[in-house]
C-alpha cells in the first residue's frame, strides 16, 4: 500500500511538473524594443486618438500654388486599423482625417460600407504627391473606390472639404510631426514609414 501511494506521489508531482514546463512559454514576457513601428517603451508619451486609439499627427498639404493645408490625422499603418478605417464613426472635427499608409505602392480599392460620414477620399504616390480625389462619397455605399495609379497612403476627410481647400491631383502630402514626439523623432518615424522620395 505504501508503494502504491509513494507512486500516485510520484505521478502527481510528475504531472504538475510537465504542466508548468507547458505553459513557460506563455509565462516568457515579450521582448522589449519595437515590434512595430510607435510600440516601445520609449514612446508612451505618444498622443492617441480617443475614439481609435491611433497615433495623432500633424498633416500638411502643399498645393501646387504654394498654399500649405494642414490637417490633425489619426495614423493607420497596422492592418487591422486600415480595415477598421473610420467605420461606425458619427464624428470627425474640422480639419480632422485619417491617413492610412501602406507597406508597399499599388491600385487601391476603398468602400463605404458601414461608414456614417460622407467622406472625400484622397489617394498618394511613393512620391508623397496627390494621384486623384474622390470627394463626396456617400455613406454606406458598397461601390469601390479606387485610384487612378499606384498609391501608397490614402487621406480621408470629411466630403466637400477637398473642394473647400482646391485640393488636387499633384499637391504634395506629408506629416509634420506626430504628436507627443520631439520634431527628430518624427522625422524617423516617417522616414521608417516612407520611401525616401517622401523627403
Amino acid at each position: 500500500m505504501k508503494q502504491y501511494f509513494l507512486l500516485v506521489a510520484a505521478g502527481i508531482i510528475f504531472i504538475q511538473f510537465f504542466l508548468l514546463a507547458g505553459c513557460k512559454g506563455e509565462l516568457v514576457p515579450k521582448k522589449s524594443g519595437v515590434n512595430n513601428i510607435g510600440e516601445s517603451k520609449k514612446n508612451r508619451g505618444v498622443v492617441l486618438s480617443p475614439e481609435s486609439n491611433l497615433q495623432q499627427a500633424g498633416l500638411e498639404i502643399t498645393t501646387q500654388s504654394g498654399r500649405l493645408i494642414n490637417f490633425q490625422v489619426e495614423v493607420a499603418y497596422q492592418d487591422k486599423d486600415r480595415r477598421q478605417g473610420l467605420m461606425f464613426r458619427k464624428n470627425l472635427g474640422p480639419d480632422q482625417g485619417m491617413l492610412f499608409i501602406f507597406p508597399f505602392a499599388h491600385h487601391l480599392s476603398f468602400w463605404m460600407k458601414n461608414t456614417h460620414l460622407p467622406l472625400d477620399i484622397i489617394f498618394i504616390d511613393q512620391q508623397c504627391r496627390i494621384v486623384n480625389v474622390e470627394a463626396n462619397n456617400q455613406p454606406y455605399s458598397k461601390e469601390p473606390i479606387l485610384s487612378q495609379k499606384d498609391a501608397i497612403m490614402v487621406l480621408e476627410i470629411n466630403g466637400g472639404q477637398s473642394a473647400e481647400y482646391g485640393l488636387a491631383p499633384g499637391d504634395m502630402v506629408k506629416i509634420t510631426r506626430f504628436k507627443g514626439e520631439s520634431e527628430s523623432e518624427s522625422q524617423k518615424k516617417w522616414e521608417k514609414l516612407m520611401p525616401e522620395q517622401c523627403g
